[in-house]
């Protein structure tokens, strides 16, 4: 079924996801083989440079040292969601989002597909890692405490932000159009309510990756241009870009947020699993809420939310 008549029933909805549709992994070889020419034609980032800049932007890294940095990744960004989901469980005290009262059925398992898909996503990360911290490392960014100051600060990490969900925004809603979704986008929402944090996250097609990383590079250079954007607030606005997408993919009532307008949940990020033509922004609900597509978080049982500003019982 079409992406917009999936959500009345969770079953239905699972079933249609699960479905193994070609034309997503038919898409996904096409990209690789599209990046494999670019990569083939890519110039060195530097003079005496082993990889092409679009592997090692920095131009610091050999095959070796590439190759043990991606390894080292793969575990470290496990390690992080266990230690995510332990703070959010055992010292906030986060209640669970995942069922309520009501059994809802999910993918409990992932499949061949969707382990083809992380393992390839690991790589797209690194990459998109590395052309990021080429950006935080040697871009037109300040690290001297001196020159910290309101606008290329804080201001800047906002601007930083919102930027990002306003590019975001229309590429996600553009990627549940009929004639994109089962491309691309199906992938993800093969997980009717997502509970794995990192795995259900990372779960996606690598042409997402690639231009959700892309966006977000935008997004730090649209900021450092208009603001002046320091070191600092870009390691913050990284880090957090990162953590708050693990977290909303992560079966916790969390209300962490960076100090945006109208801040996104992982309740609202579960609506949109369940509802897929809602919530399409990941760090604010400003862009739903002005292009009304905005849903409130309704319990899986029915029961009533907890009361914005109030803290989820344990």
């Amino acid at each position: 079924p079409a992406p917009s008549s999936i959500c009345a029933c969770p079953l239905e909805h699972l079933r249609a996801a699960a479905m193994l549709d070609a034309r997503g992994p038919s898409f996904a070889v096409a990209v690789v083989g599209a990046f494999v020419l670019l990569t083939a034609a890519a110039p060195r980032a530097v003079d005496g440079a082993v990889l092409p800049w679009t592997l090692d932007p920095t131009g610091l890294l050999g095959p070796r040292r590439w190759l043990t940095l991606y390894a080292l990744t793969v575990p470290a960004k496990e390690a992080l969601n266990a230690a995510l989901l332990l703070l959010e469980r055992k010292v906030l005290g986060l209640r669970s989002i995942e069922e309520g009262t009501a059994k809802v059925c999910k993918l409990e398992r992932l499949e061949a597909v969707d382990l083809a898909f992380l393992s390839l996503n690991s790589l797209v990360e690194f990459i998109g890692m590395s052309h990021i911290l080429a950006l935080l490392l040697s871009g037109p960014l300040t690290y001297r405490l001196s020159d910290f100051g309101v606008t290329n600060g804080p201001v800047a990490l906002i601007a930083a932000m919102l930027v990002n969900d306003m590019l975001y925004y229309p590429f996600h809603a553009i990627a549940h159009q009929r004639s994109f979704y089962p491309y691309c986008h199906k992938q993800h929402h093969r997980q009717f309510l997502p509970f794995r944090g990192y795995l259900d996250a990372s779960n996606q097609h690598p042409f997402e990756q690639l231009c959700g990383f892309s966006i977000f590079l935008v997004s730090l250079r649209i900021s450092s241009w208009a603001f002046g954007l320091h070191a600092g607030a870009a390691w913050v606005a990284f880090v957090a870009w990162a953590v708050l997408n693990i977290c909303n993919h992560l079966a916790l009532d969390s209300r962490v947020h960076l100090p945006l307008p109208f801040p996104a949940y992982p309740r609202d990020h579960q609506m949109h699993h369940r509802f897929p033509q809602c919530n399409y922004s990941t760090l604010t609900t400003v862009f739903d809420r002005a292009f009304g597509s905005f849903r409130p978080y309704v319990a899986l049982d029915g029961a009533p939310p907890v009361a914005e500003g109030a803290r989820p019982a344990a």
